[in-house]
Parts: C-alpha cells; structure tokens; sequence
C-alpha cells in the first residue's frame, strides 16, 4: 500500500511541478504548454503497455527456463495441496504487482525526460517564463529537479523492493538479478538525462537572454557613434549621456549573467542520487553472490557451453563453465 500510495503522490507531484512551466502571455499560440505534452504522453501514448510487457516478459521467460530446465518454480509442484497454490499464486501477484509499479515509475522518468528535452527548442526558450538568475541556480525550477531526484530515489526504492519478492535462502536468483540490474541501469540513464535536458533549456536560456543583450548593446553602440560623429556643436549631449549610461547597464548586466553558473543538480543531490543508487545496486550485486548455482542446472548455459566450442574454441566454453559454478 504504501508503494501504490507513492504511485499516487508523484502522480500529483508532476503535475502540479509541471503547470508551475507557464507560458509568457502573447506565446500562448505558438507552443503547446509543457504540462499539455507530458499529459498527452501519460494518457494518449501506448508506451506504457509496451513497457509493462516489456517488464514482465523477462521474468515470464525466466520461470518458462526453470520449469523446464527441471527445477520446481512453484510450490505446488513439490506438495500439490490447495494452501501451495494459494501460496503461489500470493507469490506471483505480489510479485508482478510490483513489477507493474516498477515500469509505472519508469514510465514517468522517461516522461519527464522527454518532455525536458522536446522543449529544448528556440521557441520554447522565448515562451517559457523561467528567471534564470533566480537564487536558487536552476532558473526558478527547483521543484522540477527535486521531484526528478526524489523520483529517482523512489525508483530505486521499488527495485529493491522488486529483488525482495525473487529471494531465496542462497539468495537473488541469477537472471532475475540480471533483469533487475538492466532495469537499475536504465533508471539511472533517464534520471541523468533528465536533468541533462534541465541544464540544457537553462543554458540556452541564459544564452537567449545574453544574444538579446548583445544585441540591444551593439544597437546602442551605434547610436552613441553616430551622434558623436554628427555632434559637432554639443547639440546632442544629454543624448549621448543618456546612452552612455544605457550602454552601461546593459553591459554590466550581460557580464553578471556570463559569470552565472546553472545548478541543474547541487551537491546534496549529486550526493543523496548516488548513494542511493548505489546502495540498491549493492543489495543486487550482494544477493547475486549465491545465485551462480542455479546457472550450472539452466539449458541456456548448457546450450551456449556446447554451441560455442566449435567456432570459439575451449575459450568461451571455458568462460561460461566457470561462470556456471
């Protein structure tokens, strides 16, 4: 329940973080507000089935392989009574359960992924109200990059989770670890791609902001050297002091922002996404420790062992024999 509860309050987390993505009023034609992109991604998409599928199907397979590579998957092989297919089939629903919670947490760092990097265009640069010399070092987009790290964290949290349900007494059974490994790894590549996409849009905003400022300086630049070339009699003084002055604002305000540095990600949370990455991939790699066991009795590593020795010699089947025992 309170991994389900954690599904609803990011649900909500998102949505609020996102709509704080408003749109310049004058621009509202001409982009599709963030908050509208990532709905239309949540609701209209069939990625989330794919990935749901793509979730359990590694999982279906790796009990396929057991059953018929003579192991006993399920309870109700070893003692067929109506308590052991109770028994598996609590097993296997919380099992499954949780892998759906896991590709849902995905789904929504792929999301949020995507849409930071579908923005990261001209057009948003110029609709976007973002203030990026705001105090905070992300261009007033703090909540962003903490719902991505606390999303993060929770992901990890849920594939922790997932490893508990496939524990034996030997510990993290050997494909299973595989597959959750594989998953750890991508939840890790679309959390940094996330904030990637973060410090990109910042980035180019800030270079937006800096061209517009290049821009307005070399206008007054000109006009201050055209009135000097025509002011022969002083006529056009209060004039050029005026654009004096302009030219200095503006310069010093387009060497304040050059010296500004974006923090799509500080130090707290280089240190609480890598700790607790990190730690869950730990767990996995320490449960792992036992499982090597199982791979001498699965047809897969007894086929790769024999089909390899012809082309590949003893090398490769000795590497996998080893890697069975």
């Amino acid at each position: 329940m309170v991994l389900l509860w954690g599904i609803q309050y990011f649900l909500r987390e998102i949505k609020a973080k996102f709509a704080q993505l408003e749109i310049i009023p004058g621009r509202a034609d001409k982009v599709i507000p963030p908050i509208d992109l990532l709905h239309d991604h949540f609701t209209t998409s069939k990625g989330l089935y794919l990935l749901i599928l793509f979730t359990f199907l590694p999982f279906i397979a790796i009990k396929i392989n057991r059953l018929f590579s003579g192991h006993k998957p399920f309870f109700y092989q070893a003692e067929p009574t109506s308590w052991a297919l109770m028994l598996d089939i609590y097993n296997d629903s919380i099992s499954y359960f949780i892998l759906y919670l896991l590709a849902i947490v995905l789904w929504m760092i792929f999301n949020i992924s995507r849409v930071l990097s579908k923005i990261n265009n001209k057009q948003y640069y110029e609709s976007l109200k973002m203030k990026p010399l705001d105090t905070d070092k992300v261009g007033g987009l703090r909540s962003i990059r903490d719902l991505i790290l606390k999303l993060s964290i929770y992901y990890f949290i849920v594939i922790i989770f997932t490893m508990s349900t496939y524990l034996t007494y030997r510990g993290l059974l050997l494909y299973e670890g595989i597959s959750l490994f594989i998953y750890w790894l991508i939840g890790v590549v679309f959390s940094l791609m996330a904030w990637l996409a973060l410090r990109r849009l910042l980035k180019r905003k800030i270079e937006k902001d800096i061209s517009l400022l290049n821009e307005t300086l070399e206008g007054k630049r000109l006009q201050l050297i055209d009135i000097i070339t025509k002011n022969k009699e002083g006529e056009s003084q209060d004039q050029m002091n005026s654009l004096s002055k302009a030219l200095d604002i503006v310069n010093k305000e387009r060497d304040r922002i050059l010296q500004y540095k974006i923090k799509p990600i500080d130090a707290k949370s280089i240190i609480l996404f890598v700790s607790s990455s990190l730690l869950s991939l730990l767990i996995i790699v320490k449960e792992l420790e036992g499982a090597l066991e199982d791979a001498a009795k699965s047809k897969i590593i007894t086929f790769a062992v024999s089909q390899s020795q012809p082309y590949l010699g003893d090398s490769i089947s000795t590497f996998l024999q080893y890697f069975s025992k």
